[in-house]
C-alpha cells in the first residue's frame, strides 16, 4: 500500500507540473484555473486509487473460494 501512496503522490505532482505549463506548451491562455485542474486531477487519481483497491479485493477474495 505504501508503494501505491507514493506512486500516486509522484503522478499527482508530475500531472500539477504539466497541467501548470499547459499553455507554454499549447501556446495559448487556459480558461480553467489552476485550483479547477487541481480538483480534476486529485478527482481522477482518487478514483483510480480506489478502482484499484476494490479490484484487488475482490480478487483476494476470489482466489480465497478457489
Amino acid at each position: 500500500m505504501g508503494r501505491s501512496i507514493l506512486f500516486y503522490a509522484v503522478a499527482a505532482l508530475v500531472l500539477v507540473i504539466v497541467a501548470s505549463n499547459a499553455d507554454e506548451i499549447e501556446g495559448r491562455q487556459s480558461e480553467a484555473s489552476m485550483g479547477e485542474t487541481l480538483l480534476v486531477i486529485g478527482g481522477v487519481l482518487v478514483f483510480v486509487l480506489l478502482s484499484r483497491l476494490l479490484i484487488s479485493r475482490l480478487f483476494t477474495r476470489s482466489e480465497g473460494r478457489e
